[in-house]
């Protein structure tokens, strides 16, 4: 058997009301991703018209970058953003030569 931890860095909500960036934060995310929003009333958003934080995994570095770097700044409405760090445990587990992985959250209080 071998095992190994992975940390995760990801962004969470800590607030109700949803998970949402700032119109700043958001803009800053396309520069770094090289894609264009429109600017709408409601905030900038994609042609499509979908908040790019909507469509980005919680893991993405540029996500957690901004996030780090702009503090309560990235905040959007009602949102309160945070950057944790989730240990996983990777268990890779052998019969008779034949793997299998087992993934496990460990450690992790929220």
């Amino acid at each position: 058997m071998s095992d190994f931890q992975v940390p995760v860095t990801i962004v969470l909500n800590r607030a109700p009301g949803g998970f949402s960036l700032s119109p700043e934060a958001a803009r800053e995310l396309a520069r770094r991703k090289g894609i264009a929003l429109v600017e709408t009333e409601h905030g900038p958003v994609m042609p499509s018209y979908e908040r790019l934080e909507c469509i980005l995994a919680r893991n993405d570095i540029d996500l957690v970058s901004v996030v780090l770097e702009m503090g309560k700044a990235a905040n959007g409405p009602s949102a309160d953003l945070h950057v944790v760090i989730v240990p996983i445990q990777v268990d890779i587990e052998s019969d008779d030569g034949r793997e299998q992985v087992n993934v496990y959250a460990t450690g992790f209080a929220g």
